[in-house]
């Protein structure tokens, strides 16, 4: 019998209709993202026939089906504030280790915990002290070799990893074997059945060895399926179920009868994240894995970002030395809540992490710092600081010249973009054409199964930015950008000038202008033509990254409306923040709390401060 969710903090069943929607389709577009990921995106060269096309993408559906529902502890890989961070103490390579007198588990969690920190020499020389001790357990081959994935995917381009995980892998299987045949029907010899089985089929996938693959996915899950009808109360073996429930119930609808077709399980996703909770609350060395698993499925599927943010705190308070969760923490930021100023935060401190890493450790934490630098300069751009991050960009790319291509490209993009916004057209598209000339990859998007990268992305942003290059009004954009630095000292009236001047230089259309006025005029008291220049920003030219002034326009509007008691005029303002795709979390919020209860003007309480 299940223990009711309850126990368990964080899980709550359920949510609206919207959110379930959007977790379903984010969850499609995922797995195409793996897809991706692993370089075989429903991609054949000329020479195949269509026949054997489509035998190529049912047998990457299915993978993409059971792929990463067969986990083992130390296998899963996803990607503010503090609050609630405090119930999991920090594990460090100071963590007294476990005499080899322990409990086995104990002795396989200080390995698991040394895999999750990024600490993966130390890691695989302490599963190393566990085979020496036991070498005929599965379990020090096991976790070995999740390790060597792990490391694997942080550094795909390694084939000795991969040749190591896989000869691991054989390893644990001829010993779980063993075991079952000795002990009969053991549910521990299943588990690292299941688990090796389930690992295994991921890097047959890369190798694109697709029935071996699905064989191997199915008789994983299989094994486990066993291994819990055998004994209910071994709760690790729920973080594969509990993953498998999710994820199979959380496929669009239309691909139900090809999942009876392929004989694949249904699943149920509540029970999945019960499951899932279970094993992180009881499990012996599912735990930590089971929460990274459940971050990735609250924040990426289900968009519940409370719950996002308190597991992803509760992982970096767990793993401080790991810069991959604080990377990963920035990009939720920047990307689900749109707070560039505490994305940029993090960004900077998964960089310091990276930095302090011992000299032998630092080669996959410098590709997360190498990943933190662009998405440093890309939130400062949004905040229109361009110099600084202009001159962080250009120092990183200077000083690390052996960076992954994929970093380089980014880099290079992001280079391109910001000399472009200060009016250096032509070297910015010159960047800009070398990186469309450079390999196409997805930089700094992480699938569910925890690989960065994939085809098909820089190029389309690259394009965008020489089109908007093209057709930006350099000297406009130049003074909007001075007077935004005026704001942000509260130099209103320096800053309406400026405003002004960009506006007589053409920037009539442009939002950062037209904002720019709104929050001018209106912090020196002129309503009238406030509200005249918020009107006109949120209907204004906006580059793809201030988007977001549009909202917060509408937003400054409808206070300045309720200001005046024109209710009915600053309800459908709050209402076009909500219906804004564009618009910050925290704007968004903001625009709910006043629907409910008018904007009453104190001081610190209005959005016209010119929060950037």
């Amino acid at each position: 019998m299940l223990i009711s969710s309850p126990q368990w903090p964080g899980y709550r069943p359920g949510g609206d209709e919207q959110a379930v929607d959007s977790g379903i389709v984010h969850t499609w577009r995922s797995f195409l993202v793996t897809c991706y990921n692993l370089r075989i995106a429903f991609s054949v060269s000329p020479e195949e026939t269509l026949v054997k096309l489509w035998l190529n993408r049912i047998c990457l559906l299915t993978l993409v089906l059971l792929l990463g529902t067969i986990s083992v502890p130390g296998l899963a890989v996803a990607g503010p504030s503090t609050e609630n961070a405090g119930d999991i103490a920090p594990f460090t390579l100071a963590t007294n280790p476990p005499p080899s007198t322990a409990p086995r588990p104990e002795r396989v969690r200080y390995g698991v915990e040394l895999t999750l920190s990024g600490d993966y020499p130390q890691a695989i020389e302490w599963f190393d002290s566990l085979i020496a001790a036991e070498p005929e357990h599965p379990s020090g081959y096991l976790f070995k070799s999740a390790a060597y994935l792990h490391w694997l995917q942080r550094d795909p381009e390694n084939e000795d990893l991969a040749d190591k995980f896989l000869a691991l892998l054989d390893e644990s299987v001829t010993r779980a074997e063993a075991m079952q045949r000795q002990q009969q029907r053991s549910a521990e010899a299943l588990f690292y059945i299941g688990g090796a089985r389930g690992l295994r089929a991921q890097l047959m996938l890369v190798k694109r060895r697709y029935f071996k693959a699905v064989g191997d996915a199915k008789a994983g899950k299989k094994a486990l399926d066993m291994a819990q009808e055998i004994d209910p109360n071994f709760n690790d073996v729920y973080c594969g179920l509990g993953t498998y429930n999710f994820y199979i119930d959380a496929l669009p609808k239309v691909i139900g009868l090809l999942k009876h077709i392929l004989r694949v399980q249904d699943g149920d996703r509540e029970k999945g994240i019960e499951q899932l909770w279970r094993a992180v609350e009881l499990g012996e060395v599912a735990g930590p894995p089971s929460l990274y698993l459940l971050w990735d499925i609250y924040w990426r599927h289900e968009k519940r970002l409370d719950e996002a943010f308190a597991v992803g705190n509760r992982l970096h308070a767990r793993y401080p030395r790991n810069a991959w969760i604080a990377y990963w923490l920035g990009q939720m930021t920047e990307e689900s809540v749109r707070d560039c100023a505490a994305a940029a935060d993090r960004y900077r401190e998964a960089i310091a992490i990276a930095k302090g890493r011992a000299p032998d450790r630092t080669s996959i934490a410098a590709r997360a710092a190498g990943h933190a630098e662009v998405r440093l300069a890309r939130v400062l751009t949004a905040e229109l600081q361009l110099t600084e991050a202009l001159s962080g960009i250009e120092t990183f790319m200077a000083t690390n010249p052996t960076e992954p291509p994929g970093i380089r490209s980014a880099g290079q993009l992001e280079i391109a973009r910001i000399r472009g916004l200060l009016g250096q057209r032509e070297a910015a598209v010159a960047l800009l054409r070398d990186v469309l000339r450079a390999p196409d990859v997805n930089f700094g998007r992480t699938s569910s199964l925890g690989l960065d990268g994939q085809d098909g992305e820089l190029h389309k942003q690259a394009k965008l930015a020489i089109k908007e290059i093209e057709n930006l009004n350099a000297g406009a954009f130049e003074l909007a950008v001075r007077g935004w630095g005026l704001i942000r000292r509260e130099g209103f009236s320096e800053a309406l000038d400026t405003f002004e001047r960009a506006l007589k230089s053409g920037g009539a259309k442009s939002v950062i202008v037209q904002y720019g006025l709104g929050v001018c005029r209106h912090r020196l008291g002129q309503a009238e033509p406030a509200l005249a220049a918020l009107r006109t920003a949120a209907k204004a030219d906006a580059l793809a990254d201030h988007e977001w002034m549009r909202a917060e326009a509408l937003l400054l509007a409808g206070q300045i409306y309720d200001a005046r008691r024109d209710r009915t005029a600053a309800l459908a303002a709050y209402g076009a923040v909500g219906a804004s795709r564009a618009a910050r979390e925290s704007t968004r919020q903001s625009a709910e709390r006043f629907m409910q209860e008018p904007f009453a003007p104190r001081t610190g309480d209005s959005a016209s401060s010119g929060r950037q």
